[in-house]
């Protein structure tokens, strides 16, 4: 489980999930998914284009800039495709 320390790192596990700051475990979820909800709006697709004719225009997806992440949509972008990959074997 992938959540947000208060130092703005990101931690894997019940540490940064079970905190003694009060929450309840629904605040506590609401709030993560209100940060893969922020991430999500501002994850882009990319357009470098290329220095001469004879290279090629690159395409990148990113949701980061200087203060903005994006870890929780990778994840989860990581996860639909390796489900569906499994999924799509078993049919």
């Amino acid at each position: 489980m992938i959540t947000r320390a208060r130092d703005g790192a990101f931690s894997i596990g019940r540490t940064a999930w079970h905190g003694d700051d009060g929450k309840t475990m629904a605040q506590r979820f609401q709030e993560r998914v209100s940060e893969l909800v922020t991430q999500m709006s501002k994850f882009r697709k990319h357009f470098k284009m290329a220095p001469d004719a004879f290279s090629k225009t690159k395409m990148t997806f990113s949701g980061k800039s200087g203060v903005d992440q994006d870890d929780l949509i990778m994840t989860f972008i990581i996860a639909t495709y390796w489900v569906q990959k499994s999924l799509n074997a078993g049919a």
